[in-house]
Order: structure tokens, then C-alpha cells, then sequence
């Protein structure tokens, strides 16, 4: 069965309806919604805080009532955090703002964006933070009804701008366990850039941003 497969990437903010489709024979699924956002990082050092907008961006989402949210990384600066000291307090920045989508116990799953891997600070607060309880990586999936989600991970280190090695692997399995289900997929860098990021995006190692579109294109 060919299922539906999205790639969401650099998204600022969209709200989903996402209608489930069961198997023939069976009662339809009832829909729901998801919310998608991300790219909320601060302007630059002169205003180091969580933007006004973000905060406007979670109040809206909240009272939306989604099933999940996704982030699609640039949670921070990042390039300033020269010191574990300064990377801790952008990210207790960023969950301050983030904080009424805990309150509400809504499952929030990020991506790395590369402002998280400027340093080697912001790096590894990222991860202590958020590296996912099940598999042990930077890298995840999670079933809502007959949809599923990967968030996957554009920042790896050595790997930046690259699905590869063992994430690769990873995914390959996990699609095939997704089971006829309308898959999502999030990461932070395109597979195809658009006026911006010409450079830096996936496209930067075209055969293997090639291999990760042939593996989408079979699901």
C-alpha cells in the first residue's frame, strides 16, 4: 500500500487536521490536530530573549487542544553559548516560554536545529535535555491513531546536513514497522531548499539526500 509521507522542515507555525483513515471494513478513526512550529530563536545577541511572537505562537496552540506538538528546531541563539552556564540559560529561557504546553502535559517533540550545535555547550545541553527516553538518540518516532511521526535529526555531530549511518538505518526499520499508517516527517534542514539555505541544506551531499528521498518515496 502507498501511504502519504510529508516532510516538514523550517516551519514557523501551521495547524493540522489530521483525518484518520482506517483500514477497509473498520470504523473511521475520529480526526485530530497537531500542531507544527518552530525557528522561534531569539534575533540576535541585543535581544537574547525568547521573541514576543513565541509566546503568542504557544498561547494559540494551547487553546487549540492538539493531540502533540512539533518543533522543528532554532530553539536558541546557540552561538553565543560559550559556557555550559550560558547555554543552560537560553534553553531555560526557551522552556520558560514553553511552559503553558507543559502545564497542559501536551507531548512536545523537538528537532536539533544547527543554532544548537554552534557549540559544543549548547550541544550538549540540547541533548541532556532532550534525547528521546526510547531510543537513546536525537532521533524518534510516536503513533497517533493511524498516523505516524518521525522526528528526525539534521545536526548530528559529523553528520550535520545529513541522513546517514545508523539514523539511516534507524528510519528504514521504523518505516517499515509504520504498518499502512500516513507518515509525517520532521527534521530542520530541507531536502530542497528554496531561495534560502541554498548551500547548507541537504542538498550539500546530493547522493545521500537522494538515498533518504528514494526511502521516503517507497512508503
Amino acid at each position: 500500500m502507498k501511504r502519504n509521507i510529508i516532510s516538514v522542515c523550517f516551519v514557523i507555525l501551521f495547524l493540522f487536521g489530521c483525518k484518520s483513515f482506517p483500514p477497509a471494513g473498520q470504523n473511521e478513526a475520529s480526526s485530530f490536530n497537531f500542531v507544527v512550529m518552530g525557528d522561534n530563536r531569539p534575533a540576535n545577541t541585543f535581544r537574547p530573549e525568547q521573541p514576543y511572537i513565541y509566546h503568542k505562537v504557544v498561547k494559540k496552540a494551547v487553546s487549540l487542544n492538539p493531540v502533540l506538538i512539533l518543533n522543528t528546531g532554532d530553539l536558541v541563539l546557540g552561538y553565543d553559548a560559550l559556557s555550559p552556564e550560558k547555554a543552560s540559560e537560553e534553553f531555560n529561557d526557551f522552556e520558560k516560554a514553553t511552559a503553558p504546553i507543559r502545564e497542559k502535559n501536551i507531548p512536545l517533540y523537538i528537532t536539533m536545529g544547527n543554532h544548537a550545535g554552534y557549540t559544543e555547550f549548547a550541544r550538549d545541553d540540547f541533548a541532556a535535555r532532550y534525547k528521546n527516553e526510547n531510543t537513546g538518540e536525537l532521533y524518534c518516532s510516536v503513533d497517533v491513531q493511524n498516523c505516524h511521526f518521525v522526528i528526525l535529526c539534521s545536526e548530528l555531530e559529523n553528520e550535520a546536513a545529513q541522513i546517514t549511518g545508523r539514523q539511516l538505518e534507524w528510519l528504514e526499520e521504523d518505516l517499515k514497522q509504520a504498518d499502512g499508517k500516513h507518515i509525517f516527517v520532521l527534521l530542520h534542514r530541507p531536502l530542497y531548499p528554496k531561495i534560502k539555505h541554498l548551500e547548507d541544506s541537504l542538498n550539500q551531499y546530493p547522493e545521500k539526500r537522494d538515498a533518504l528521498a528514494c526511502l521516503f518515496d517507497n512508503f
